[in-house]
């Protein structure tokens, strides 16, 4: 999928980069290299870079759980990510970190729904019952892709940046900008908007 000459002229100053590009980082994948370039892009000053806070609750390499919060500042720092901002998303008990979230409400709650209902249509909104594993691990990875859009359109992000193929079908992303997300792309298609 690419970016047309319409789309070229959005705004790119707020770019929210998901989870999953963290860890392309991390692991020297296929798209590390253009991660990095977006890093220096925000460096540069050419893009203003996120990530969200809910990414030190997605699953491990090794399934343990991060301990504290500043594990994962340290896990940001070790991967490049020195002075990249980080967004708070809606509180969820489990998975939120104190002092990292927004508390719930009405409208908040609505939104969440709004994404879950796009993203996840044939999925419970409701977490399973915990003597599941597998199935809560699913649905912790669900909610947290969930939160990370929350948090990106609920503080006004222009670009969500992802390698996530359930964000960049032409449905679910066109629901999603409808929705306030500005728009849904990969790395290598940010890389072309904001890398000179």
């Amino acid at each position: 999928m690419g970016i047309t000459a319409e789309e070229a002229t959005v705004s790119m100053s707020n770019v929210t980069m998901d989870t999953n590009c963290i860890i392309a980082l991390e692991q020297s994948g296929a798209e590390a290299q253009e991660v990095k370039r977006i890093i220096q892009a925000h460096e540069a000053g050419l893009i203003a870079l996120a990530v969200v806070a809910i990414s030190a609750s997605e699953r491990t390499r090794t399934g343990v759980p991060l301990s504290s919060f500043a594990i994962f500042r340290g896990r940001l720092e070790m991967a490049g990510f020195r002075s990249v901002h980080i967004l708070k998303p809606l509180a969820r008990i489990g998975l939120s970190f104190n002092g990292w979230a927004h508390q719930a409400d009405g409208k908040k709650l609505e939104l969440e729904r709004k994404i879950h209902g796009i993203l996840f249509p044939q999925h419970p909104y409701e977490k399973p019952d915990p003597a599941d594993p597998d199935a809560s691990a699913r649905w912790q990875n669900r909610r947290c892709d969930v939160l990370a859009m929350w948090a990106h359109i609920w503080h006004r992000g222009d670009i969500f940046m992802t390698n996530d193929r359930n964000f960049l079908t032409r449905q679910k992303r066109q629901a999603l900008e409808a929705l306030g997300a500005g728009r849904v792309v990969s790395p290598a298609d940010v890389v072309r908007l904001v890398v000179p």
